[in-house]
């Protein structure tokens, strides 16, 4: 090959390979706005880095805008969210239907999460962290097998150790 059909293979090669990593880009970017995530807005009592939140009586919600129902004490609110960026207004009203205090609020959702769950009392207050900590356990072990029992199948028994009698098709 000559000197001049290899500076034009490896111009090809770095503008396909340029093209790639725009594509790629561009559907990461495209994955990153079209997310859908599940919200979970709470109106109870909660404690979030030691500090208590009180549930509001009752709160006006808006979420990008859009107005949604009134949130009462202990109820919770969930809302599907598309993107990552999103701002929430919540109003806290008096019994006799006046305002006493708007609190706007913009949020951030992470990609990596299934649902979120966020504290409208916390909210209120101007916390910092409004985020309710997802309380993840770990599954107990199995207990452990009892190396003495009969093994399944014996007589009286079918298969999956369970009684004849109560096998479909058993007694015809």
């Amino acid at each position: 090959m000559s000197e001049r059909a290899n500076t034009m293979l490896r111009r090809r090669l770095l503008v396909r390979a340029l093209l790639l990593a725009a594509l790629v880009a561009i559907a990461f970017g495209m994955y990153s706005i079209g997310k859908e995530h599940n919200v979970l807005l709470d109106n109870r009592a909660v404690t979030i880095n030691g500090v208590d939140y009180a549930p509001v009586e009752t709160l006006t919600l808006s979420i990008d805008g859009v107005k949604k129902n009134d949130v009462k004490a202990g109820a919770r609110v969930a809302h599907k969210m598309i993107g990552r960026n999103h701002k929430i207004t919540a109003g806290v009203t008096r019994p006799d239907q006046t305002a006493e205090k708007t609190v706007e609020r913009g949020v951030r959702l992470d990609a990596d999460m299934k649902k979120w769950m966020i504290s409208l009392p916390a909210l209120v207050a101007g916390a910092p962290d409004i985020y309710i900590p997802s309380l993840v356990t770990t599954p107990p072990p199995p207990p452990p097998r009892d190396e003495t029992a009969p093994p399944a199948g014996g007589e009286g028994f079918g298969i999956d150790g369970a009684p004849e009698e109560t096998m479909p098709g058993a007694g015809l």
